[in-house]
């Protein structure tokens, strides 16, 4: 009898251990797809960042040369004036 629950112990003792090791295992996968998702959503973010700053410069350019010619096309009726 003693042998017997010394068996059954034991077989208690290892099937918790392995219900153990597969917990920690499940919980690794979790945080591992939690990391992945949030790398995903970090490079999404960096890329729209990109994209944004892009758009801006493009836009700071538009607005400097729409200047540039106003100050241009001011310039030569001034002279055109002048001229008359």
């Amino acid at each position: 009898m003693r042998e017997q629950e010394r068996r059954r112990l034991i077989r208690l003792e290892l099937d918790k251990q392995v219900l153990e090791k597969e917990k920690r295992k499940t919980q690794w996968m979790d945080e591992q797809r939690m990391y992945d998702q949030l790398t995903h959503e970090h490079v999404k973010l960096l890329g729209q960042r990109e994209k944004e700053k892009l758009a801006m410069q493009k836009e700071k350019i538009n607005l400097e040369k729409e200047s540039r010619d106003r100050q241009l096309n001011e310039e030569k009726r001034k002279k055109r004036n002048d001229e008359k």
